[in-house]
């Protein structure tokens, strides 16, 4: 039986370790042998930041524990695109980084690269989709995430203004935070716009990050705040 590796990523471990338990649920009713190795971060941020050689510590310490599966699944385009598309970069075209990297997929990409028929879902909603940055730029999901849910049941909801940035981008936020809060403001009034029941995308610090600002406009009328696991999770399908 083939094995996946589940990344977790640093923020689904510290602010929603559901997310994660909902991957591994996902993972294994796709027919696949589930490991999850002792986590770490990525390195993301300090790459972003020009710590090259803190990022290759990381970078390092990822592929030891991860190498031997044959997938690496990750519930967060930003970190799976620093995995898959800048580790090759960081050690200079390594072999070991590019076979490692090629192995890296996002969540949805995984589900649909093994044809997984998510289960329906016991309560169907309307579903604002949220697209990340590095999901539409780097990794180019294009529709996966969108259809899975509507396979699910799902009514997904298409927001105006879907590729402008929600101004979280990792450290960006908390350099700028006035230019990063007006930019969640603009966000969370289109996604008002859909009158939806849920705010959902690939990457939970972005969905934190608006929603935090959704249920300061909303008040009473809050809007949940759920990852694209949470809403395909065969765990809450079955009630």
């Amino acid at each position: 039986m083939a094995c996946a590796a589940l990344f977790a990523t640093c923020a689904v471990d510290l602010l929603r370790p559901q997310v994660a338990e909902a991957g591994c649920r996902l993972v294994r009713a796709a027919g696949w042998r589930l490991e999850v190795p002792p986590q770490g971060c990525c390195g993301q941020v300090a790459w972003n930041n020009g710590e090259i050689e803190a990022a290759r510590r990381m970078a390092r310490r990822v592929m030891d524990r991860f190498g031997g599966a044959d997938r690496v699944v990750v519930p967060s385009a930003s970190c799976a695109a620093t995995m898959r598309l800048h580790y090759p970069t960081l050690f200079d075209g390594a072999p070991r980084a590019r076979q490692f990297a090629q192995r890296v997929r996002e969540l949805s990409e995984f589900l649909v690269e093994v044809e997984a028929t998510p289960p329906a879902a016991r309560r169907p909603r309307r579903v604002a989709w949220q697209e990340g940055c590095s999901a539409r730029r780097e990794l180019q999901l294009g529709g996966a995430p969108r259809a899975l849910l509507a396979r699910a049941g799902h009514q997904v909801l298409e927001i105006a203004e879907a590729e402008v940035c929600c101004g979280f981008g990792g450290t960006f936020c908390v350099k700028f935070p006035e230019i990063a809060d007006r930019m969640a403001e603009d966000k969370a009034r289109r996604v008002l716009e859909v009158h939806p029941e849920v705010l959902s995308g690939t990457d939970l610090p972005c969905l934190l990050h608006v929603g935090g600002k959704l249920s300061r406009l909303a008040g009473g009328d809050a809007i949940e705040v759920s990852h694209l696991a949470e809403l395909l999770d065969p765990g809450e399908s079955r009630g």
